[in-house]
């Protein structure tokens, strides 16, 4: 639902934009053919219909194709630490790839569903409304009838040969006041009996001239296509303008051909305002799916342009045709080198079930006795005071350390974690694990040494999943250039000793009672400032030693999950064995970070603390 939503609202937000920049040309080719005869300037308008729904199609279907690279942590993988590989040296540098020329808009997932909504429903009103004329189209065919045998059939017979117009069916009917031409394959011309019986001949052989001109053309077929590529964009005014320009230059060209094989100028000029004050509603389209002598609104252009003709040059007209052309192909340049992107943001807040309110009221209260045993210690034993002052002074040094030291590294980078991961998969493709930006040698806290560096440290495994490659590599932040490669060869195990390190442990297990060494959190200022408080529940991986060598955050306040994340590496386990034979395990350690009246305080919940166990 989201990707459909996501290539729709694309789709719509690029036709704002991109229909008005084709048309807007399109206006200009047409300003340039304004005096070159034939189909040219009918064929342009049909070429930038088509173009109004193609680009924006093509910039949906593009943008939904660009997959945004993001460091993933897969939980069923080892992530594995920095120890592991050696002092950094210098390879050969690669260049940084070109990031891809876009604008992205945020919009909020209710809002691109309410967008959605009403686009569906004026795309139903138009589509309902395409049908409706094709019903009446076939009620106007049914009620016609042919022909009576006469004097005007050789009217008929002449007009069909000058046409060149082979199989046609002449028709008539008191529901049409103008001829009209229905039909492709079994074309039929339904003509009004007020004009069989009082019409001239001239009138008559303007009439059936012209529309014999569109059944040579194939209008009926073009026209229908035309109403087809309309039907997704009709809500823009610029394509309803350049359908409006289609049918004028249609009948346009249609009135040329009737002077040049029928009848002159002046006469067919005649005959167009003699047809005009019999019939009230020529200019006006019928709301049918025909074509014919009153689809075009512009009598007094029709009549100028039958009555002044413009000298022709073949070598200039060709330079115009050539400018009219590349005027047009500008906007697709245009479009493929912009486009606007959409980012659906679908968080939403959500209420707090009946369930979680007791458990937050439970964990309220346990905070509360923890305070106040807390503060009973402080103030009883003096030993502990001073323990408790001195860890919360080494705490609040190691995190002002951290934020100065991360803000040095954000300062110093000069190339996005996107374009790291990026230059590290063309080096050693497969699936990343983990990307972090480190910086090596510090003088001080947030100042890196005269031979420091900041690079990406991105990890990378590939190969089968019982023996999987891991591979770490070291990306310079200023310039893009690779540091190191370096590859952890898989181990080679037997069948049956690989099931049982693939053995599943009891995933989402509390491991509070199983730790040898499980140091706090420390708070973080940020999140103590703004007064972000919670539980952080970390997912870890623990190989066959007991030390930790994946830790991920799985869920609580984001402001709280990097803290949360460190203090879990730093843990250790007694080694879990199966069968006799020490295998990794995966379990849950749950961070409570809680503020209260004297200092934030952080504590590892444990069995006793939590009612129920967390998957």
């Amino acid at each position: 639902m989201k990707t459909i939503s996501y290539l729709l609202l694309t789709f719509l937000l690029n036709s704002v934009w991109q229909i008005a920049l084709v048309v807007a040309f399109a206006a200009a080719g047409a300003w340039v053919l304004r005096n070159i005869g034939g189909p040219h300037r009918h064929l342009l308008w049909m070429a930038a219909l088509a173009l109004s729904l193609a680009l924006p199609i093509s910039t949906a279907l593009r943008s939904g194709d660009v997959t945004r690279i993001e460091p993933r942590t897969d939980p069923q993988s080892v992530i594995v630490s920095m120890t592991n590989v050696d002092e950094p040296h210098l390879l050969t540098p690669i260049s940084d790839p070109a990031p891809t020329p876009s604008s992205s808009i945020h919009v909020n997932f209710k809002l691109a569903l309410v967008l959605i909504v009403i686009y569906g429903l004026f795309l139903t009103y138009r589509t309902v409304n395409l049908i409706a004329a094709w019903l009446r189209t076939r009620a106007l065919l049914r009620g016609a009838t042919p022909l009576a045998p006469g004097g005007i059939q050789v009217l008929i017979a002449r007009c069909r040969d000058a046409m060149q117009v082979e199989r046609v069916e002449l028709l008539q009917s008191a529901a049409v006041q103008v001829p009209v031409a229905i039909g492709f394959y079994r074309a039929r011309i339904v003509l009004p009996e007020e004009l069989l019986t009082e019409g001239d001949e001239a009138a008559l052989t303007a009439a059936i001239g012209h529309e014999l001109a569109h059944i040579s053309r194939c209008d009926y077929l073009l026209n229908l296509i035309c109403e087809l590529i309309f039907l997704p964009i009709s809500f823009h005014p610029a394509a309803a303008f350049a359908r409006r320009r289609i049918r004028q230059t249609r009948e346009l060209r249609c009135d040329e051909l009737v002077a040049e094989r029928l009848i002159d100028s002046e006469t067919y000029a005649r005959s167009l305002v003699q047809l005009a004050g019999s019939a009230s509603l020529l200019g006006r389209r019928s709301q049918v799916l025909t074509v014919g002598i009153a689809d075009a609104d512009i009598l007094e252009v029709r009549i100028m342009s039958l009555l002044q003709k413009a000298k022709s040059n073949i070598r200039r007209n060709r330079l115009w045709l050539i400018a009219a052309a590349l005027l047009l192909a500008a906007p697709c340049i245009g479009a493929a080198a912009f486009s606007l992107r959409l980012d659906l943001n679908t968080n939403a807040p959500q209420e707090p079930t009946t369930a979680q309110q007791n458990k937050e009221k439970e964990e309220q209260q346990a905070q509360e006795r923890r305070k106040l045993e807390l503060k009973q210690r402080l103030e009883s034993d003096p030993q502990f005071r001073a323990e408790f002052q001195e860890r919360e002074k080494r705490q609040k040094l190691e995190l002002e350390t951290r934020d100065l030291n991360r803000a040095a590294l954000v300062r110093l980078a000069k190339i996005s974690m996107d374009q790291a991961i990026q230059i590290a998969t063309g080096q050693a493709p497969g699936k990343v694990l983990e990307c972090s930006l480190q910086g090596e040698h510090w003088e001080a806290p947030g100042k890196l040494a005269k031979d420091g560096m900041v690079f990406y440290h991105v990890v990378i495994t590939s190969g089968e999943d019982v023996n999987p490659t891991t591979t770490h590599v070291l990306v310079d932040a200023t310039n893009g250039s690779v540091i190191k490669i370096a590859k952890e060869e898989p181990r080679k195990v037997e069948l049956g000793a690989a099931l049982k390190e693939r053995r599943e442990p009891l995933s989402g297990e509390p491991l509070n009672g199983k730790a040898i060494t499980l140091p706090p959190a420390a708070y973080p200022e940020a999140a103590h400032a703004a007064r972000v408080e919670g539980e952080v529940a970390v997912r870890v991986v623990i190989d066959e030693g007991g030390n930790v060598v994946g830790a991920e955050a799985i869920s609580g306040p984001e402001l709280l999950r990097a803290s949360a994340v460190e203090a879990a590496r730093s843990a250790r386990f007694s080694p879990t064995r199966v069968e006799g034979n020490p295998v990794k395990v995966k379990g849950t350690l749950v961070y409570n970070f809680r503020l209260g009246e004297g200092p934030p305080e952080t504590r590892i919940l444990d069995d006793r603390d939590r009612p129920t166990r967390q998957k």
